[in-house]
C-alpha cells in the first residue's frame, strides 16, 4: 500500500471511529503526513478532546467540506461497523511509520553516500550516520549514556532543588500532608494505588490529591470511568467554592448566598484558572494512554488518576480477567515512566475488604501490590461499626464522615503507615491524626 494510500485509510479510519482519535494522537504527528493530508489530520488531532464520539464526526465532516475533503469516498471506505478496528489502525499507523522511516533513511543514505566520495574522515561520516540513524528511531544514542561518576553534578542538584522545593518533580501535598512523611514524596513516574470497597474515600482520596496539586499549578488530569462528568465538575466545583456538593448536584437546594458564591467565581475562575481536566466515560487501556500523551503534549499534564481499575475496557481478548487486570497495572506503570507522570490507579477491594482493608483483600487486582511504588487502602471505620480507634494509645472518637488512610505497601520507604481525616461536606479533606510507628501526633 502506498504512502498516500496508508494516509487516506488512516483518515477516513478515524473519521468513521472517532472514538479511537485518542490512540492516533499517542502515535501519529501532523508531519507524519504528505502536504496534501496535512489539514484533514491536523482537524482529527485537534478534536482528540471532544468527549462525545457523534458531535465528534458530525464536526470533522463539516470542517473536512470546508477544506475540500472528498467526504463521501471517506465515510464510504470503512462504513461498515467494524470487529477488531483498533487492531486496524495500530496496523495501518505501524505501516505509515515504517514508509516514513524507509523514505527518511533512503535520503539521509544518498546523501551519505555524496559526503562519502569527498570525506577524508571516513569514521566520522559512519558516526554521523549512526547519530542520524538513532534520532529517526527515536532510540536514544550511547553518547548520551553517562557514568555515575559523570551524573554526579546532576544528581546533587536535583537534591538540592529538592531541599529547597524546587523540583517539579518532586510533588508534595498540602492537604494531606502525612501522605508526604509517608512516602517521602511522591515522584513522577510512580504508580500510586488506592484501594477500597465500596463508598469508602477512594474516590475522595484521589480527588482531594489532584485538586491539591492542580491548585499548586500542577496540570493533572482524572479519568473517571465510573460518574459522569457533569458530577465530577460539580465535585470539583464544590471543593473550589466550600459549597456543599449536595446542593450543586440539586442547583434548586442552593441558597441566595452561594447563588452569589458562584457568581463571584465565574469572574474569579477567570483570572486564575484550575489546571484540571476531568474526562469520563468507558476507555481501553490505549485511550488512556493516548489521552495522556495528548495532554502532557498540549499541557504538560504532570498528575494523573484512574477511577478505576476494574472499568477499564477489555480490547485484548485475554481469557482471565484477573490476568488482563495484572496487564493493566504493568502497562500503567510503563506510562507513568515513558510519560514523567505520577498515575493514582484506584481498585476495588473484594467483600472481605470491608472489614479488612488491606491489598490481600484486592478484588480480581492482586498485581496492583506488586506494580505500585506506593499502595494506600481508604476505609470508613464509622461503617464497619467502630465508635473509636486506638492511634499509639490515643482513642480517637470516629463519626460519619471519618475516614482510615493507610500505607499499605511501599517501595521507598515503610509500610503500616496511617492517618485519620474527616471529609467536609463541600469534599475536602482535613486530616485530623497521624500515627506512625506507634507515635500519635494530632496536627494544629
Amino acid at each position: 500500500m502506498k504512502k498516500l494510500d496508508l494516509e487516506k485509510s488512516i483518515i477516513a479510519l478515524l473519521l468513521n471511529e472517532p472514538q479511537l482519535i485518542p490512540i492516533a494522537a499517542s502515535r501519529i504527528e501532523e508531519k507524519d503526513f504528505s502536504p496534501k493530508n496535512k489539514k484533514l489530520i491536523n482537524s482529527i488531532l485537534n478534536a482528540a478532546l471532544r468527549d462525545d464520539a457523534l458531535e465528534t464526526k458530525a464536526k470533522l465532516i463539516a470542517e473536512f467540506k470546508l477544506i475540500g475533503a472528498n467526504v463521501l469516498e471517506l465515510l464510504n471506505l470503512y462504513n461498515d461497523e467494524l470487529v477488531g478496528s483498533e487492531y486496524l489502525l495500530n496496523n495501518l499507523i505501524s505501516k505509515l511509520a515504517n514508509e516514513n522511516l524507509r523514505t527518511a533513511l533512503h535520503h539521509k543514505l544518498l546523501e551519505t553516500i555524496k559526503t562519502l566520495n569527498d570525506a577524508e574522515d571516513t569514521y566520522h561520516v559512519v558516526f554521523s550516520l549512526r547519530e542520524e540513524i538513532d534520532k529517526m528511531t527515536k532510540k536514544k544514542s550511547t553518547s548520551e549514556i553517562k557514568s555515575f561518576t559523570d551524573s554526579v553534578p546532576q544528581i546533587l542538584e536535583t537534591i538540592n532543588e529538592e531541599i529547597f522545593d524546587k523540583n517539579e518533580n518532586v510533588l508534595t501535598s498540602k492537604c494531606l500532608p502525612s501522605i508526604n512523611t509517608a512516602t517521602g514524596g511522591i515522584r513522577t513516574g510512580n504508580l500510586i494505588g488506592i484501594a477500597g470497597s465500596w463508598k469508602s474515600g477512594k474516590t475522595t482520596l484521589a480527588a482531594n490529591l489532584l485538586y491539591d496539586f492542580a491548585q499548586q499549578g500542577l496540570p493533572t488530569l482524572l479519568f473517571s470511568l465510573e460518574i459522569s462528568l457533569s458530577e465530577t465538575q460539580r465535585k470539583i466545583l464544590a471543593m473550589e467554592t466550600k459549597i456543599p456538593y449536595e446542593n450543586l448536584r440539586n442547583p434548586k437546594r442552593l441558597t441566595d448566598e452561594e447563588r452569589r458564591i458562584l457568581t463571584r467565581y465565574f469572574a474569579k475562575s477567570k483570572n486564575k484558572p484550575l489546571p484540571i481536566f476531568p474526562i469520563s466515560g468507558r476507555f481501553s487501556i490505549s485511550q488512556i494512554r493516548g489521552y495522556i500523551k495528548n495532554l502532557k503534549d498540549r499541557f504538560g499534564i504532570k498528575i494523573a488518576a484512574i477511577d478505576y481499575i476494574g472499568l477499564i475496557s477489555s480490547t485484548y481478548g485475554i481469557d482471565r480477567r484477573e490476568r488482563e487486570i495484572a496487564y493493566f497495572s504493568e502497562t500503567l506503570k510503563g506510562v507513568a515512566t515513558e510519560f514523567d507522570i505520577a498515575i493514582f490507579l484506584l481498585a476495588q477491594l473484594n467483600r472481605a475488604g470491608k472489614n479488612d482493608p488491606s491489598s490481600i483483600n484486592l478484588a480480581e487486582s492482586v498485581a496492583l501490590a506488586r506494580d505500585c511504588d506506593f499502595l494506600f487502602t481508604v476505609s470508613n471505620p464509622h461503617s464497619n461499626n467502630f465508635s473509636s480507634v486506638d492511634f499509639g494509645g490515643n482513642i480517637i472518637q470516629i463519626e460519619e464522615n471519618h475516614f482510615l488512610i493507610k500505607l499499605d505497601s511501599s517501595r521507598h520507604t515503610q509500610q503500616g503507615r496511617q492517618f485519620l481525616a474527616r471529609l467536609d461536606k463541600d469534599g475536602n479533606l482535613t486530616e485530623i491524626a497521624t500515627q506512625y510507628n506507634n507515635v500519635y501526633n494530632q496536627p494544629e
